[in-house]
């Protein structure tokens, strides 16, 4: 996941001492030794670490809390209460992602027209998913992407893996996964049923966002797809298609493919 800047943290922070001070209100407990501003403060750290053993964290911060309250720790910290701050804390992060557009990260491509590029899309038909795959790996790399290394001659089955990077943009860094679908050896357009096992695992990883780069149109429908497997699993904003057009304008700018010279 993309790392929180400080006003980012506050403002989570925010809200999960809210419930949590509520929940104190509502149960007539009693906030010792201020109790919910630690628990607070160490579960933020924890959860931005990716690590949500909320027990862990309230042994470190209980202090006199349960005795004080004459509670039990099950009372207290039952499966609603914790179930309830990781679902504040995922909401939180899945609000903070903005959108993003493969020209937040590559704006180079913004300044070549379409015009331009209709003569060239039938280059993208030559073109093996390593070659695409290798001009994103430097991109990234001049970009200060990491971790972006260096690579022989990949594999059929190396070049099925998804790539996986992290990148800054307006001061926050957000974690990335790349797909290339390419156009040889395949016929007709890109269809759901075809990528959708690349993308379940593209997302083991939890990234902010992944990537579909494709030299074939998509299928009607296939978008809607991609909307809808984004909002199953929580983040909207999920996977951003670069359709053809977009993907030449980048290969253009990488000179992989060359422009046409009118006679």
């Amino acid at each position: 996941m993309f790392r929180l800047t400080p006003q980012d943290k506050e403002k989570i922070k925010l809200k999960i001492y809210g419930f949590a001070l509520n929940y104190l209100h509502t149960h007539n407990l009693i906030n010792y030794d201020r109790f919910v501003e630690e628990f607070t403060e160490e579960l933020i750290e924890e959860f931005s670490n990716s690590s949500y053993d909320i027990d862990k964290i309230f042994d470190k911060t209980k202090g006199h809390f349960l005795k004080m309250n004459n509670i039990t720790r099950e009372q207290f910290l039952n499966d609603e209460f914790k179930n309830t701050l990781i679902r504040i804390w995922n909401l939180a992060i899945i609000y903070s992602i903005p959108i993003c557009q493969f020209q937040n990260i590559f704006p180079e491509i913004s300044r070549i027209s379409d015009i331009e590029i209709k003569e060239i899309l039938e280059e993208l038909e030559d073109l093996d998913e390593d070659i695409i795959q290798n001009a994103l790996r430097d991109a990234l790399r001049e970009k200060g992407a990491f971790p972006i290394s260096r690579r022989g001659r990949d594999s059929s089955l190396e070049v099925a893996e998804p790539e996986h990077f992290e990148i800054e943009m307006n001061g926050k860094i957000f974690s990335f996964t790349a797909i290339v679908k390419g156009y040889k050896n395949r016929k007709g357009k890109l269809s759901w049923k075809e990528i959708a096992h690349q993308i379940t695992r593209a997302y083991r990883t939890h990234p902010d966002y992944i990537l579909v780069m494709s030299a074939r149109e998509p299928v009607d429908g296939f978008i809607t797809d991609l909307k809808i497997y984004s909002r199953d699993v929580g983040n909207s904003n999920l996977v951003i298609f670069i359709p053809p057009m977009d993907l030449a304008k980048f290969l253009l700018w990488r000179k992989v493919i060359n422009q046409k010279k009118n006679p």
